[in-house]
């Protein structure tokens, strides 16, 4: 080598300073940042579980009562209007034996799981595919005590009911 040159890094490192430089940098603990402990308010209604459970009950159960009342006939235009194509469409329903209401089931479930399942958007679909007289079932659901999943508030007792007479 000339007087000049320099030898590399490596070469000048003998076998237990490697191995040491190596231990040295495994048992260095990584500094990570602690997770904030801080507490923060749910920015909307969805981030709320017992709400959201109870839309996601509301929202299943329309999509059930809708199955039951899709058509058979207007089972492939429904589902070209959830982005579910004809090949899809007709796999869907083989998978059902045929069953039409099953399939359908399947098909809004699919479409909710993609979309998050927006109820008004459902009502434009529903018109789109020429069986509008079903928003009428996404309506009741929200209105009708039996898709109503909302807790019901307890009568209080006053104090005339609860003093002995």
């Amino acid at each position: 080598m000339h007087a000049g040159a320099q030898t590399p890094l490596v070469s000048r490192l003998s076998p237990t300073d490697l191995e040491s430089e190596g231990s040295r940098s495994q048992s260095r603990p990584c500094k990570r940042k602690a997770p904030s402990t801080q507490s923060r308010a749910p920015q909307d209604d969805s981030e709320i579980p017992e709400k959201q459970s109870r839309i996601d009950l509301e929202s299943e159960r329309i999509l059930d009562t809708l199955s039951k009342h899709v058509p058979r006939k207007n089972y492939i235009t429904l589902c070209r209007h959830i982005d579910i194509g004809y090949d899809e469409a007709i796999n869907i329903l083989g998978k059902f034996k045929e069953d039409c209401e099953g399939a359908t089931r399947d098909c809004l479930a699919k479409w909710k799981t993609r979309t998050g399942g927006n109820m008004a958007k459902l009502e434009e679909i529903l018109q789109d595919a020429e069986v509008g007289d079903l928003a009428k079932y996404i309506n009741q659901g929200s209105a009708d005590d039996s898709l109503d999943v909302r807790p019901r508030k307890r009568k209080r007792k006053t104090n005339r009911e609860t003093s002995p007479p």
